[in-house]
């Protein structure tokens, strides 16, 4: 150890690149370049990330490396919390709830229910892939459109469950998540691993967070909140942004935008290898529908953008239904960081649940429950929501809820009020 010493909040803050976990304060200061999570870990210097850290890290590897950077204690009364003055009773019983769960076995998960998926999804790319070939022969164009829907929902499933791996939520072994995202990326969503982990779990490190959250991030297009105005974002044609959502929002995402910040990652840190198995997935779409299904070049270049923009907008509706009416905040005009607990609450809204909302949105309808627990297998989220709903109300937390149709709406009405408001 470097210096035993007793820390403030106060010293904690000012005290450079530190931060805290479980009462221990650690010195991060050389181990950033090589966090394997990348810059989320600067996202919590001089403050305390125990919650952060037992969301991202559910094994012991982790754990392991923490004795190597530990320089001191954090002072009496300071430990469940430096962030938020009065949170100490919400964040301690938050982990109170935590060990409960754990100590119940629901951050275990039940390898039926995901072999069930994958199989579903293998069963959905042969019969997208049978479909495909029927329309080549047949020259249907109703043909062609069903193969799209059924391949295209094959992807937004394999792309729930790869959620379900990069979140480290199915086996105990970090490696084995960590294959098989690898092989579900590559192999069935065409995209980089490292790529995904890391921008998704700055998302869930501060939801909804200007300068932190990249999903947030689709200026100049697109603001949702005025927040975004006051730091001068945005074009000269925002104030019609609730208009051209339905044209450059859902339907580009995943089409173009993932695309393109996927290769820029890849390039950017010398990914190579996660590049080439990435777009690997293009050659291997073309030579199933053209030499297999037998397709024109152009026949099969359709088929996948029809697939692709069909699988676009399934997933942006639902990640924007869960996240962008409950407003957004700047890291840069915040007199103080929220708790894990407050910032999680803050951030996300629930859908409406049930088996074919569950189906749908891959459970991500328990989008509260997701965020304070990403690592629990999302078969669990269900069983868990009502000691959620509990635990907010008495603690004075909104659990927000809403329909499919509702929460759409408000995607739309945010969008028109900050279209509006930028123009005025």
């Amino acid at each position: 150890m470097k210096d035993e010493r007793v820390y403030s909040q106060d010293e904690l803050r000012k005290g450079g690149k530190l931060l805290a976990i479980s009462g221990r304060v650690y010195d991060v200061s050389e181990f950033i370049a090589r966090h394997p999570g990348g810059k989320v870990l600067t996202y919590y210097l001089g403050q305390d990330a125990t919650d952060a850290f037992d969301a991202f890290h559910p094994g012991r590897k982790a754990t392991a490396m923490l004795p190597a950077l530990e320089i001191g204690t954090m002072a009496p009364r300071r430990i469940e919390s430096v962030e938020v003055e009065g949170d100490d009773d919400v964040t301690s019983s938050f982990r109170a709830l935590r060990r409960e769960l754990a100590a119940e076995g629901m951050f275990d998960a039940e390898p039926g229910f995901f072999l069930l998926q994958l199989a579903i999804i293998v069963a959905m790319e042969m019969g997208g892939v049978w479909l495909s070939t029927m329309a080549a022969m047949s020259g249907s164009w109703v043909l062609f459109w069903v193969a799209a829907a059924v391949l295209a929902t094959a992807q937004i499933q394999s792309g729930w469950l790869q959620h379900d791996f990069g979140h480290l939520a199915v086996f105990k072994a970090r490696w084995m998540n960590i294959a098989a995202h690898k092989v579900l990326m590559a192999g069935f969503k065409g995209a980089s691993s490292p790529w995904w982990r890391s921008r998704h779990n700055r998302h869930h490190a501060k939801p909804n967070h200007l300068h932190a959250d990249p999903d947030v991030h689709n200026e100049p297009l697109f603001l949702f909140d005025e927040v975004m105005s006051e730091e001068e974002m945005g074009w000269a044609g925002t104030f019609a942004q609730g208009w051209y959502w339905w044209l450059l929002g859902p339907p580009l995402v995943t089409t173009v935008v993932f695309l393109i910040t996927n290769i820029v990652d890849c390039v950017k840190r010398g990914l190579w290898l996660d590049l080439v198995l990435g777009l690997s997935y293009l050659p291997r779409f073309w030579g199933v529908h053209m030499g297999w299904s037998g397709h024109t070049f152009w026949g099969a270049a359709g088929l996948y953008f029809a697939v692709r923009v069909l699988e676009s907008m399934w997933f942006t509706w639902v990640t924007a239904m869960n996240h962008f009416p409950m407003g957004i905040v700047s890291m840069r005009s915040q007199a103080s960081p929220k708790s894990w607990v407050a910032a999680q609450f803050d951030a996300t809204q629930n859908l409406s649940p049930g088996a074919v909302a569950d189906w749908f949105t891959g459970h991500l309808n328990y989008q509260i429950e997701h965020h304070l627990f990403p690592a629990m297998p999302r078969h669990n989220y269900p069983r868990i929501a009502p000691r959620i709903t509990a635990f907010a109300a008495r603690h004075g937390l909104a659990y927000n809820v809403a329909s499919l149709p509702s929460a759409a709406a408000q995607v739309i009405a945010t969008l028109h009020r900050v279209g509006r408001g930028k123009r005025q």
